[in-house]
């Protein structure tokens, strides 16, 4: 019985401390060539981007092609990451030594789709 609750005790922290290791930043999505354009209905978005303490870890759901992402402090316009990826499945961005603050991501893909959003360091 003690070893039951005991495992019991184990699986509850281990959810919980996972539950909030990680935060997944929402997304936004538009168009860069007409930024009127409205989209209705469900998007599904071709990627997920999660906070890890001091990292940035970017999951894409299928293989997108050459993609451009980059990351800048809200605050200061200071670009911390810009970079092309092709045919990347996950990436990781160290946000360590970086001041804490509102951060932007922005992800532009080939068919000039665009995914932005922020997170607090």
């Amino acid at each position: 019985m003690k070893k039951l609750l005991l495992l019991l005790l184990l699986v509850q922290v281990i959810t919980f401390s996972s539950a909030i290791a990680q935060e997944e930043i929402p997304f936004q999505a538009g168009q860069t060539q007409d930024p009127g354009t409205i989209t209705r209905g469900v998007i599904e978005f071709p990627v997920k981007a999660f906070i890890y303490d001091e990292s940035l870890r970017i999951d894409f759901l299928y293989n997108i092609g050459d993609i451009s992402i980059a990351l800048t402090n809200a605050l200061t316009g200071e670009v911390l990451y810009s970079c092309i990826h092709n045919s990347v499945q996950s990436l990781g961005i160290s946000l360590m030594g970086e001041e804490a603050g509102v951060y932007k991501i922005q992800l532009t893909l080939p068919n000039s789709q665009i995914y932005w959003g922020s997170f607090v360091k």
